[in-house]
């Protein structure tokens, strides 16, 4: 495995990036519990599905199932998203359970996706506190 004699060369070098990287974290953190920066608790629960890597994780189907699993439990969910590669910027309506209000190329691939096969309304919005309002 190329990959892994690769990473077991690179790994010591990275290590004191990885301390660093925590202690920016760590003073993040605190600026915010300070008021430094600003933060937005919507009115809802919410449920973020997402991690550092790009396309290909398997995101999008389970962010499907979770939102259909919730209405069949009687909960009213609704999806927020980014609205890759649209065109629209937002905050928008993609969907109010009932289908697409857009076309792919104004909303993007996968909030056309979202709106298409799930039966829960779905905004997008580059910015998700703008989006959260909805």
């Amino acid at each position: 495995m190329w990959l892994e004699k690769g990473w077991a060369k690179v790994a010591p070098l990275l290590t004191p990036l990885g301390y660093l990287y925590g202690r920016l974290m760590l003073l993040r953190r605190k600026a915010y519990q300070k008021g430094l920066f600003a933060s937005y608790r919507p009115r809802a629960f919410v449920v973020s599905v997402g991690n550092l890597s790009l396309g290909g994780e398997g995101k999008t189907p389970l962010v499907l199932w979770l939102a259909n699993l919730l209405r069949e439990k009687g909960f009213r969910a609704a999806i927020l998203t980014r609205g890759y590669r649209g065109k629209l910027r937002g905050p928008v309506v993609a969907s109010r359970g009932e289908g697409p209000l857009f076309a792919p190329e104004e909303i993007g691939d996968e909030a056309y996706l979202l709106a298409a096969k799930s039966r829960s309304p779905v905004m997008v919005a580059r910015d998700r506190v703008q989006g959260a309002f909805w």
